[in-house]
């Protein structure tokens, strides 16, 4: 699989991030716990980014540990998370077997090597333990007025087209192959209001911006700032995001 180079190495970015990406992680974990009816002992956040999945994990979880393989995500969680972040690649996790009752995965599993990185969760992971991957994103609807949703799905063709990545759930074939079953599904959504500087901002943390060329960056974002400045008519719009949570075990 051929993977972007992480573009949240580059100061500023991951602050950027951390501003604009929806907390909504509450929302997939509140249903976790509601299904298991406990909170587990030790929780690994992989690819916990700038620390907002770990804070929500905290609600269901005693202990939370982070792991991203982005110092500079790490070092912005750690300025606002009291929790050990650890800096190593999801592929060669740094914790001795059986570590963790609960492995989480928000919004990064597309960007793995599957099988390398299933094995490594299997191992660091108690025989009893659960892995979670959750996936979450706009729906795409910008406005119930055609000539806005138009120039929105319009700008997305010609100018933001969609980065080459992996599946955002493991396929039959990989958790075939390490013994993975998957054990329960919940949906979710909620609405925000956002500016269209807001959206914009949201934009430039996605890696359908993140893949374009550093030279072409700074036109691109005054285009997209334009082009929404007219959707969103100095207005906000309310926005609907949704996603989706699956659990799987070992066992």
């Amino acid at each position: 699989m051929s993977v972007i180079k992480n573009p949240f190495e580059i100061d500023g970015e991951a602050s950027r991030y951390d501003s604009f990406r929806p907390h909504y992680h509450h929302l997939p974990f509140g249903k976790i716990g509601e299904f298991f009816g406990k909170n587990f002992t030790h929780s690994l956040d992989l690819a916990c980014g700038t620390g907002q999945s770990s804070a929500a994990l905290k609600k269901i979880s005693h202990q939370v540990t982070g792991c991203d393989i982005s110092e500079t995500m790490l070092r912005v969680a750690r300025e606002n998370h009291p929790f050990d972040f650890i800096h190593a690649p999801a592929e060669k996790l740094p914790f001795s077997d059986s570590t963790f009752d609960f492995v989480n995965i928000s919004m990064a599993f597309h960007w793995f090597e599957a099988k390398e990185v299933l094995m490594e969760i299997k191992r660091v992971l108690s025989p009893k333990g659960y892995l979670n991957i959750d996936n979450y994103g706009f729906d795409g609807i910008i406005s119930p007025i055609e000539g806005k949703q138009t120039a929105h799905h319009e700008f997305f063709s010609s100018h933001l087209p969609k980065a080459d990545r992996g599946r955002g759930f493991p396929r039959l074939d990989a958790m075939d192959k390490v013994g993975l079953r998957k054990v329960k599904s919940f949906s979710y959504g909620h609405t925000i209001e956002l500016s269209s500087d807001d959206f914009v901002s949201l934009i430039m943390t996605w890696s359908n911006f993140q893949i374009q060329k550093e030279a072409d960056k700074k036109d691109l974002e005054a285009e997209m700032r334009k082009t929404y400045s007219d959707i969103f008519d100095q207005k906000t719009l309310p926005l609907t995001f949704k996603g989706k949570t699956s659990l799987y075990s070992f066992n």
